[in-house]
Formats: C-alpha cells, sequence, structure tokens
C-alpha cells in the first residue's frame, strides 16, 4: 500500500498567506463599503421618518415559489411601525405552504439588522417603496378628507343653532 507523500497534499504557505493578506484588505473594504451604505439608508429612513406619515407601505423584493406553486417564499421591503413601536424600514419575509396556510409564517427585520446580502437585493427597492408611500398617503389623505367632511356634519348636528334635546 503505498501512500502519497506528505508533500503533495501540504497547501503551499506563501499561497496561503497571500490569499489571507488578500482576503483581510478585501474584509476592510467591504465593511467599510457595508457600514456606508446602511449609515446612507438610514439617513434616507431618519428623512421618511421626520415627515411623520403614520402609514405603512410595502414593495416586493424577491419572491419564490416550487414548480407547482405548493411552497413559495416572499421578501418585501416595508416602511411601518415595527414591534418596538419605532417606524422605519425593514425586511419582511412570508413563507408558506398552498396546503397548509396554517403554517405561513411571517418574519421582520430592521435594515439594519439584515444580512449584508438582504440589504444589497433591498436598497435597490428603496425608490419603489417611496413611490408606493407617496400613493399611500395620497389615499389615506382622500379617505381622510372624506371622514373630516362626515364628522364635520356630525359636529354640525350638535351646534346651537340646532335644536334643543330633550331633556329627561
Amino acid at each position: 500500500m503505498s501512500l502519497l507523500p506528505r508533500t503533495s497534499l501540504a497547501p503551499d504557505p506563501s499561497k496561503l498567506q497571500a490569499n489571507l493578506q488578500e482576503l483581510t484588505s478585501t474584509a476592510d473594504a467591504l465593511n467599510d463599503l457595508s457600514d456606508r451604505l446602511t449609515k446612507q439608508v438610514a439617513e434616507i429612513e431618519a428623512a421618511v421618518n421626520k415627515l411623520n406619515l403614520g402609514i405603512t407601505a410595502n414593495v416586493e423584493v424577491e419572491s419564490w415559489a416550487d414548480e407547482k406553486g405548493l411552497q413559495w417564499e416572499t421578501w418585501r421591503l416595508a416602511y411601518g411601525k415595527n414591534g418596538g413601536g419605532r417606524w422605519g424600514f425593514f425586511v419582511q419575509h412570508l413563507s408558506g405552504t398552498r396546503n397548509f396556510p396554517e403554517a405561513d409564517s411571517l418574519e421582520q427585520s430592521a435594515f439594519h439588522d439584515l444580512s449584508r446580502d438582504r440589504r444589497l437585493r433591498a436598497v435597490e427597492k428603496i425608490p419603489l417603496l417611496l413611490e408606493a408611500l407617496v400613493a399611500r398617503s395620497k389615499k389615506v389623505a382622500s379617505e381622510l378628507s372624506g371622514k373630516l367632511t362626515y364628522a364635520q356634519s356630525v359636529a354640525a348636528s350638535f351646534s346651537p343653532a340646532s335644536p334643543e334635546m330633550p331633556k329627561k
């Protein structure tokens, strides 16, 4: 029985060292760029938060379904209030099985808590999310206008010019 010489299995130490140095340099750049991206998104989020919209919206980032459409997953970039009561950007991950809808799930993560890969996919959808917020805010403003007119008519029925309510 013949064994391969140990040297043929051993990696080239100089090549390993070169790869490690290059990986260190790349990791530094990657981390810096990722931090800067997250900071820019936080600035956009802060600008939207200052508007005090009080409305939610979301846009699809990506989705998947098996060939038969029985299992599915959807990732959405959303703006809204998280479980802690703070408004901001987050990503929703919805998944399920058509035959067992009771097993469907929804998970939410703040944008800054996402993996780098998820942030890269979601950041491209921010302009679409802003468009969705504009459309939603216009719709809500229109609904509020109608409700205001209604509330004014109800309030007018209690004005001093109205006949007095019967006393009991």
